[in-house]
């Protein structure tokens, strides 16, 4: 993969790149691992001039689990590689049009919901009590029920609920999945070159994101919404928001990113929880900054100031940056911050210890906050006690816990609580 990779940069291996192609549909993934060699890969070429579209995979909770990280129960955080890096376009997958029946978890699925197997995001890179990371997929096109080309004689009748010959002969096939999406999207792109040639990258994904159409479903499904390439050919300017670090330090944050583009007006921040978005399409965003702009800004500080995140308790932050031209065009981004104020590190889920033993409970929780231990009998306790416990506070130790007085042996979940 990665030598066909290097290949679309210097087709004819002259090491004169003039020549690159102009857009890379890649329908496919696995799971990100550290200084992932794909991800390089394809960062290389983005860098080279050439648009490279990404399949986000299709590791949903109706999905595979072959890009979930962690327990993967709800297919959150399972968006593949090399779809995960910031310089691709990610896409996630839609249904074309209204069906009746059940498809995967989904049941009657309406036009432009995001199939319950295409990969979710966000992306997180963890920095101790912070988790800041990359919302993907950048935006999603139809991937559900899409008749294709047939491979062989792959999917006869009968043999899957969803995938069967189509078009009236036996050379296409109905399948589904994100890497029908991706190739959508990787047509517009075309498209849009085809329109602007002079356009780099990152002007094409911005386009499209900027132009998407917002489908009403929690940015971790949607991105920046449904393609809609129309929108995105008929744009005045390509605007650029892009957020790129957010650093705590006490009460303060400190926001980093690039806004670039010509007309260039005003940009603002603001934040929302991102669990309001569980029960509806969109949530309110509350404004902490805004200023007017009239060059674009390079990895610049766009927020230096005083942001209260020890009332937070435990929460998923959206961040987003927009940016305003004068012609009335904008581009936005979005950061997902996790902020984690205590947490339990040990003992772990399923740990075992000897009915007796002087356990140590260890964590991390953040100055100006009052903590509590208590634990129940077996994985549900409905009944919580605090006896045996005592409260230490040294360094990561935050307590010890006397199993001599359970009295007998058996599953027991401990919990932390705190209070600000």
């Amino acid at each position: 993969i990665i030598s066909a990779l290097e290949t679309t940069v210097d087709p004819n291996g002259d090491g004169n790149l003039a020549d690159h192609h102009d857009v890379v549909n890649m329908s496919l993934g696995g799971l990100a691992v550290a200084e992932d060699p794909l991800v390089a890969a394809v960062d290389a070429v983005v860098n080279a001039g050439v648009v490279v579209v990404v399949s986000a995979g299709n590791s949903g909770p109706g999905g595979d689990r072959d890009c979930r990280k962690g327990s993967g129960f709800d297919g959150f955080d399972s968006v593949c590689s090399p779809a995960v890096s910031r310089n691709v376009i990610s896409v996630g997958a839609t249904y074309k049009r209204e069906y009746q029946g059940k498809y995967w978890l989904d049941q009657d699925p309406p036009v432009d919901l995001v199939t319950s197997f295409s990969s979710r995001g966000p992306v997180f890179n963890v920095e101790g009590l912070i988790h800041r990371s990359l919302l993907k997929p950048d935006i999603v096109a139809p991937g559900a029920i899409i008749c294709s080309s047939r491979y062989d004689s792959i999917y006869p009748v009968g043999t899957s609920p969803y995938y069967f010959p189509c078009n009236g002969d036996e050379q296409h096939v109905q399948i589904a999945g994100t890497s029908m999406s991706a190739p959508v999207v990787a047509g517009a792109a075309a498209l849009l070159l085809e329109a602007h040639p002079e356009w780099v990258p990152q002007q094409v994904k911005y386009a499209l994101r900027n132009s998407a159409e917002d489908v009403a479903q929690h940015p971790y499904l949607q991105g920046y919404g449904r393609m809609n390439v129309q929108a995105a050919l008929a744009q005045p300017a390509v605007l650029i928001a892009q957020l790129e670090e957010a650093t705590v330090a006490d009460q303060t944050l400190r926001m980093i990113g690039t806004l670039d583009g010509a007309g260039l007006a005003r940009y603002d921040l603001s934040y929302t929880v991102s669990a309001s978005y569980v029960d509806a399409g969109s949530a309110e965003f509350t404004s902490f900054f805004s200023q007017p702009i009239s060059a674009p800004a390079n990895h610049a500080v766009l927020f230096d100031g005083a942001f209260d995140w020890l009332r937070l308790g435990n929460a998923e932050l959206l961040f987003k940056l927009r940016v305003v031209g004068g012609n009335g065009s904008q581009s936005t981004e979005v950061m997902p911050v996790r902020v984690t104020n205590y947490e339990l590190l040990e003992p772990q889920n399923n740990d075992v210890r000897r009915l007796g033993d002087r356990i140590d409970l260890k964590g991390r929780v953040a100055a100006g906050y009052d903590y509590r231990f208590d634990y129940g009998v077996g994985e549900h306790p409905t009944d919580w006690r605090t006896d045996g416990i005592t409260l230490t506070r040294e360094g990561l130790k935050l307590a010890t816990w006397d199993t001599a007085k359970l009295g007998a042996s058996g599953m027991y979940t401990v919990r932390l609580g705190a209070s600000y």
